[in-house]
């Protein structure tokens, strides 16, 4: 029996002006050029794909499918001393407390009182509402800084107002308010 060789050459260019993919096959028993549009080729693509959804498969072991993840974090509200915050926190703002204000079981704030690194007479407040359960939410909030209307210096927390979202605070020079952390305003 004849042993028939078969030489198969296949080069492909893709012409990135004219979007066009030619494959040129050639053997002993004769040659020929194939050329395929670049939307026939998506298209054909399209077709195996779609035919293949409609395979059977084998049912999903349940205990292999991933679950959404809860890992919810309790907070207690309460003033605490300032702690050690990013760096450019800390070389923006000095920080003097840190107040958590726990709204209800998925809406907690946490709010910073202090003053400008660059201008000292100026009191801030910054606000940011923290994510409960950052297993379950990928929302990120964004760091909001409240000047004090006037330049009476550092700002600290006093107390959280019994409506708990609201804080009172004093400043350096002895003036008193209140910031309604929701609204984001001075009383």
């Amino acid at each position: 029996m004849p042993h028939r060789t078969a030489i198969v050459a296949l080069g492909i260019a893709i012409l990135i002006g004219g979007f066009l993919i030619t494959a040129t096959v050639s053997a002993d028993t004769g040659g020929g050029t194939i050329t395929l549009t670049r939307q026939q080729y998506w298209k054909d693509l399209t077709v195996t794909a779609v035919a293949r959804e409609h395979l059977p498969r084998a049912p999903k072991n349940p205990s292999l499918v991933q679950q959404p993840k809860n890992c919810p974090i309790t907070y207690t509200p309460g003033i605490f001393p300032a702690g050690i915050a990013p760096g450019y926190l800390m070389n923006t703002y000095h920080i003097n407390n840190n107040a958590l204000l726990v709204l209800s079981s998925d809406v907690v704030y946490q709010v910073a009182a202090g003053t400008l690194w660059d201008t000292p007479q100026q009191g801030i407040i910054l606000v940011n509402q923290i994510e409960v359960d950052p297993c379950a939410h990928s929302q990120d909030y964004p760091l909001l800084v409240f000047r004090t209307p006037g330049l009476h210096g550092s700002v600290t927390i006093n107390t959280i107002l019994p409506s708990g979202s609201a804080i009172s605070f004093s400043t350096v020079d002895g003036s008193t308010g209140v910031f309604d952390v929701v609204l984001g305003q001075f009383h």
